[in-house]
């Protein structure tokens, strides 16, 4: 019988993905990463996704339908606010009037949600723009903003001023709704007479007595000159919100193909592809890796009543800060406090009968030396006066048994921490050994993490990291290596990491997902370049140009990967390399530099 997925397990799983497509892009993500990152196998991760392509596909798939449904939703307000207020005018325009600030305000909130569904996620946007080269994945980004270009809107009532393709360029609102155009500052108002002309007048268009043409009836070379319309472009408000999750990036690409577009024409020419190089610069790189874990806190612990009772009291609210010993709960102590005072009733008792027989036996032993009792008569009294002496220790035993009974009524914190869980309310009978608090100590926490087995000889106990929240902006450079267990977990044959996160300022959340960047043996000569020079199609690579005017393609490695600026290092060296490399450019092409 095949064993049913675990939904908290995928969740993970997508979690982490999406940290690691962000750092490494689609083609350098690697599977154990993202299952090592959650503490899960590949097992479990081939248990709900078929690959990292299928897992992937499943965060653009919800990218994609959040923003239809905010396309639709901007969509049925337009139409709502048609069908209630009518046809914007040129008046409306151009005396600001109420709906048409309640048209501004409603276009501005819909692209406000927009804008935070591309900040939310700017990670997945991230990797569709800059870190899917070569995969299936490469064009949807321009397709989802073709796709949102050419959505269309339902026809709104009320007359055209002008033609819908109109050839001078006229912009209209994404809804279909024509406006004039600004006007410049030597110019009159509409339906106001211009300045008088000096000289000779052309004849008028419109003959005297022939009635007035409508706007949609004028030729569209005269209606050019006589009427501009204002719009809202729907490819700008797409584009500009991919550019708000993804500045850099997008401003990359599109720069490229810029720069492709005007070089066409210069290459056609000259019979070679002209391309833009740039130098790679020689740098001191120490060998770094970057482990996601999760952060656990430094103590954690579930915490219950050792007797049983009715919970009477809680002293403290769920999310607060306690003291070492402080008070937490309290269970009803009517009833052990009353066996408390009998107690102390019973040893007061067998206090005042052992006084008494040790007395009697110090009489007894007196007459029996001077002959008056029998030795027998002595002892008796003696053996006496020792139960007595028995008895008020046990008394005094129950007596302790009882204090601590009542002790243990009140639920003190075993350390200094938060408290995370507790009941909300009180009055309900608990059993002995029921957890109902949960105290953790969030300062400092513990990033627990795997690595592979040959990176245990580089880490050294004590070594400071950086660690940075995942999806989060806390990060602190004062992380200290705290263990190196040397056994393998027997799920992922890593080695198991522990990691102390100082977290005094409480801005790292225990329970997250963190990354830490391990430093790994000595530094070593390495090239940065810019991002925008690393090709990914077929394994992260460059493309070198020879004085000749060819192009040689170079494979190298990857050591740190930046939004900007990439280090790699290479078997071969190079120098000027070829800036945003068309996916087109093969080994041995020869190009002309721009």
């Amino acid at each position: 019988m095949a064993r049913p997925a675990d939904p908290n397990a995928k969740e993970a799983l997508m979690a982490a993905a999406r940290a690691e497509f962000a750092r490494r892009g689609l083609r350098g993500a690697r599977i154990e990463d993202i299952t090592a990152a959650c503490g899960l196998s590949k097992g479990a991760f081939y248990l709900h996704f078929e690959s990292k392509e299928a897992l992937f596909g499943e965060l653009v798939r919800a990218f994609v339908e959040t923003v239809g449904a905010l396309q639709e939703k901007r969509e049925r307000a337009m139409q709502q606010f048609i069908e209630k207020h009518g046809d914007l005018n040129e008046r409306d325009v151009e005396l600001r009037t109420a709906r048409y600030q309640e048209l501004i305000e409603l276009d501005t909130c819909s692209d406000l949600d927009t804008l935070e569904a591309m900040w939310t996620y700017r990670d997945v946007v991230g990797v569709l723009v800059r870190g899917c080269q070569g995969t299936p994945f490469e064009g949807t980004i321009w397709e989802l903003a073709d796709t949102e270009v050419n959505r269309e809107l339902p026809a709104l009532p009320g007359p055209r001023r002008l033609p819908a393709g109109h050839p001078g360029r006229a912009v209209r609102f994404a809804d279909r709704r024509d406006v004039p155009a600004a006007r410049g500052p030597h110019e009159p108002p509409a339906r106001k007479a211009g300045p008088a002309r000096v000289g000779a007048l052309a004849a008028h268009a419109r003959p005297r007595g022939q009635p007035a043409q409508r706007a949609d009836e004028l030729p569209e070379p005269r209606l050019a000159r006589e009427e501009q319309a204002v719009t809202i472009s729907r490819r700008t408000l797409v584009l500009s919100g991919i550019c708000a999750g993804v500045v850099a990036a997008l401003i990359a690409a599109v720069s490229a193909q810029a720069k492709s577009t005007a070089a066409q024409p210069a290459a056609t020419a000259a019979g070679d592809p002209a391309v833009q190089t740039v130098e790679a610069r020689q740098v001191q790189s120490l060998n770094r890796e970057e482990i996601t874990g999760t952060l656990q806190p430094a103590r954690q612990l579930q915490l219950g009543f050792e007797v049983p009772g009715r919970l009477a009291r809680l002293n403290v609210t769920k999310g607060a800060q306690v003291r070492e010993g402080q008070a937490i709960a309290q269970l009803d102590p009517e009833m052990a406090d009353a066996q408390v005072l009998q107690a102390e009733a019973a040893v007061k008792a067998a206090e005042a009968q052992s006084a008494q027989a040790a007395d009697t036996a110090r009489r007894q032993s007196e007459l029996q030396q001077k002959g008056s009792v029998s030795d027998w008569q002595s002892k008796s009294s003696s053996s006496q006066a020792a139960a007595a002496a028995a008895q008020l220790q046990a008394a005094r035993a129950q007596l302790a048994q009882a204090r601590a009974s009542r002790r243990r009524h009140d639920l003190a914190a075993p350390f200094a921490g938060t408290l995370i869980e507790q009941p909300d309310q009180v009055g309900a009978t608990v059993a002995t050994g029921k957890e109902l608090f949960t105290l953790e100590q969030l300062d400092p926490l513990v990033l627990k993490l795997t690595v592979p087995e040959t990176f245990r000889g580089s880490l050294r106990i004590g070594a400071k990291v950086h660690v940075e929240a995942v999806g989060g902006g806390a990060q602190t450079d004062d992380a200290i290596v705290r263990a190196v267990i040397p056994s393998a977990d027997a799920g992922t044959r890593r080695i198991p990491v522990e990691i102390v996160v100082p977290n005094a300022q409480a801005r790292f959340t225990a329970h997250t997902l963190a990354r830490a960047t391990l430093p790994l043996g000595e530094p070593e000569p390495a090239l940065e370049l810019p991002a925008s020079a690393l090709a990914s199609t077929g394994g992260d690579h460059v493309y070198a140009v020879a004085g000749s005017g060819e192009v040689k393609r170079i494979p190298v490695q990857v050591v740190d990967r930046g939004a900007q600026k990439v280090v790699v290092k290479s078997s071969e060296p190079f120098s000027r390399i070829v800036d945003y490399p068309a996916t087109d450019l093969v080994d041995g092409t020869k190009v002309s530099v721009r």
